[in-house]
């Protein structure tokens, strides 16, 4: 039986991953929650600990998007724990330092998705300052122009991304991108698969 997990999440790509972690741990998507940023994932996620005693929760926040001088994550996921009955259901996971150092960690994926060589996608994701900027850099070199001009902003527009940046994206997690290879250079993504494996035992019984 594959046991349905809540979803809250900042925004759609980080709903693809919530989707594809919980699928590869054998857990089922429960109710997605809007997906309307940080301000919203920590105004809602208090409000949403009381009905983990029924249903559990995940929640994804980017580490760079709460953070403050002196933080730890540790600190953070501390900071945004309300008191719980069943702790085990609430999974609040920091990703760090954002969603997309966990799809740079599969740099075999990345390189071959993007069409450019292994040794331009960097050995540690987490370290990256602006992860989501690595990623549309790292397009801007891609030899395939359909995935350039989705990836990339057009000149002379203020977007930070091009103007399909999450379709395609989504196409790359559902499709290409390996949680069980990312996770050996993305420290924070294989602390939350653990997390969702612990709790697949708990519902399983065991």
């Amino acid at each position: 039986m594959r046991w349905p997990v809540d979803v809250l999440v900042e925004g759609p790509t980080d709903l693809f991953v919530a989707r594809r972690l919980l699928h590869a741990c054998g857990l089922e998507v429960g109710t997605v929650y809007p997906q309307r940023g940080c301000g919203y994932v920590c105004t809602m996620a208090p409000k949403l600990a009381p009905a983990t005693v029924h249903a559990p929760l995940l929640v994804l926040l980017d580490y760079m998007d709460v953070e403050e001088p002196g933080d730890c994550p540790p600190r953070v996921v501390q900071r945004h724990r309300p008191a719980l009955i069943r702790p085990e259901h609430y999974l609040l996971r920091l990703v760090v330092r954002e969603l997309e150092s966990w799809l740079l960690a599969d740099r075999e994926a990345i390189a071959g998705w993007l069409g450019i060589g292994l040794a331009r996608i960097p050995e540690d994701p987490q370290a990256e300052p602006d992860p989501k900027r690595t990623l549309v850099n790292l397009a801007r070199l891609s030899r395939r122009r359909a995935l350039r001009e989705a990836l990339v902003p057009r000149p002379g527009h203020a977007a930070v991304v091009g103007p399909d940046y999450v379709g395609q994206t989504g196409r790359f997690i559902q499709e290409i991108w390996r949680p069980d290879r990312a996770r050996r250079r993305a420290g924070s993504l294989d602390r939350c698969l653990l997390r969702l494996d612990d709790l697949r035992v708990r519902l399983d019984g065991g």
